[in-house]
């Protein structure tokens, strides 16, 4: 299994990324897609990734195990995504 996770920018809600996702579910079937919501705030970058590796680890991680994941984050989101493989890498290496 494989799957694209796509984080959004700091000022971006993650319905942003909606017909992103709904264009790869429709045109590709090697992936599955998935957008994160951030709640972003450059406040507490830490709770940021924290939340975010809960949210990936109980959603994705816990349920279908991918063997391949592409972490695609737009401005701030790909710092967080940079700091989220780190992280998932120490729960599923």
């Amino acid at each position: 299994l494989k799957h694209i996770l796509l984080l959004p920018g700091l000022i971006a809600p993650v319905q942003s990324l909606f017909p992103l996702v709904k264009y790869l579910r429709q045109n590709q079937e090697e992936f599955g897609v998935t957008a994160i919501p951030l709640r972003l705030s450059i406040s507490n970058f830490n709770l940021i990734v924290k939340r975010a590796t809960n949210i990936i680890n109980k959603n994705l991680l816990q349920k279908i195990s991918p063997n391949v994941i592409i972490l695609f984050g737009h401005s701030h989101g790909g710092r967080v995504a940079g700091e989220l493989v780190k992280r998932l890498k120490m729960i599923s290496p």
